[in-house]
């Protein structure tokens, strides 16, 4: 499969699909993604209309990204954005907060880079998957991953930035949900007996939508 048409499925990736699915588009809508790596949600994103732009600690990762971004890619924090004042409608984490020691402190920042009516879309590995807890891949441990969450503990990290928790729901990611080809119906029924055969091992992730309590 070529590069471009790769790209072009990324809006069906699971992970992104769960966003696509619980956060609708309103023309002019801005979105900022913290973490954002190469871009490659940034694409999807902006293939489906959102205006959007993303930050990453990783100049390298920038630079790759921005070889086929036509939209703002930089590297720097989300403290960075907060003192130039500027705001978004959604800010989205997928995969962050489990790399950081205090990512009450991160979920706090983003709140604070959200307009009116704005919300905040995180996704973090499901530590209730066996796959999951009982990894021994190195990138998937500690220093790597610091922190490992359950939905509880997700919905406490919210509370805690001073987030209302909207919706939280599991990720599939073993899947590409939506993808078409002359398997799609054959992958869905394999998805399907798994998860009630072995009741939901295969759902790695987790996702939330909050936004500002109160």
């Amino acid at each position: 499969m070529s590069v471009a048409k790769a790209r072009e499925r990324f809006p069906d990736v699971a992970t992104y699909r769960a966003f696509f699915d619980h956060v609708p588009l309103s023309p002019g809508k801005r979105l900022l993604d913290v973490g954002c790596g190469v871009g490659r949600f940034l694409y999807a994103a902006h293939l489906r209309g959102w205006q959007v732009e993303g930050i990453d600690r990783s100049q390298r990762a920038i630079d790759l990204g921005k070889t086929y971004a036509a939209y703002p890619m930089r590297a720097g924090s989300v403290g960075d954005i907060v003192e130039a004042g500027r705001l978004f409608d959604v800010v989205t984490l997928f995969e962050v907060l489990e790399h950081l020691a205090d990512p009450v402190v991160m979920l706090k920042r983003c709140k604070m880079l959200l307009r009116g009516g704005g919300s905040v879309f995180v996704t973090v590995p499901n530590w209730g998957c066996s796959s999951v807890h009982k990894t021994s891949n190195p990138a998937e441990l500690p220093p790597i991953h610091l922190l490992f969450f359950g939905e509880g503990s997700l919905r406490m990290a919210a509370s805690e930035a001073g987030l209302k928790v909207l919706e939280t729901g599991y990720i599939d990611s073993s899947m590409v949900a939506g993808a078409v080809n002359r398997w799609r119906a054959v992958s869905w029924a394999r998805w399907a007996a798994t998860r009630v055969l072995k009741r939901g091992e295969r759902t790695s992730g987790l996702w939330m939508l909050a936004e500002p309590a109160g």
